[in-house]
């Protein structure tokens, strides 16, 4: 069998479709009572930060400062979504809650500033840019399209393991991040740079 034809073992790569939602996940957020619902949603969630979320309360809470954004301080879906796609969404909502304090519960503050690691940003750092959630490239996806999936994959939609990936990196930020709390300056650029 040639490279370019799926099997069913290497298919998830090759065929799967996604299903998109009709309305920009921002639209919706300013009316939902509850998270978005899997699997039609998690294309959103992903983009969205969701999927680094630790509990169903922090993500519920992550919607609570995207609606907070949207509601209170009166931001368009255009404007938000431009923010992502430069990279700097965190960055912009410290920003602008740190600069609108009187239009924000002091609780919602505390915890996105507790929170802002769901962006991949540092609290000494927070004006830096987004660490945007892993997902295969277009050149990954072709790659392991030419191999058998291995059998825990069997049946996962390709969002489902790049959500599973993006844990086990989320973990290993975690423990780079505690190592670098006790070992000397410079610990995380010489382990991220060998």
């Amino acid at each position: 069998m040639s490279p370019q034809q799926p099997t069913s073992k290497n298919q998830i790569f090759l065929n799967e479709k996604e299903v998109k939602p009709a309305h920009s996940f921002l639209h919706r957020a300013m009316v939902l009572t509850e998270l978005p619902q899997i699997p039609q949603d998690l294309p959103a969630m992903q983009t969205w930060f969701f999927t680094r979320c630790k509990t169903y309360d922090h993500a519920y809470n992550l919607l609570r400062i995207y609606q907070t954004m949207l509601v209170d301080l009166n931001f368009t879906p255009r404007e938000i979504e431009g923010w992502l796609a430069q990279g700097h969404l965190g960055r912009n909502i410290v920003m602008h809650f740190g600069g609108n304090l009187g239009k924000i519960p002091e609780h919602r503050m505390t915890w996105l500033m507790e929170h802002i690691w769901i962006w991949g940003l540092e609290p000494d750092a927070a004006l830096e840019a987004d660490v945007p959630v892993f997902k295969f490239r277009d050149e990954d996806r072709e790659y392991l399209g030419q191999f058998d999936a291995p059998v825990k994959w069997a049946g996962m939609l390709t969002l489902e393991i790049e959500s599973a990936m993006e844990w086990e990196l989320e973990f290993a930020r975690l423990l780079a991040r505690m190592q670098a709390a006790t070992e000397s300056k410079g610990f995380l650029e010489t382990w991220l740079l060998g």
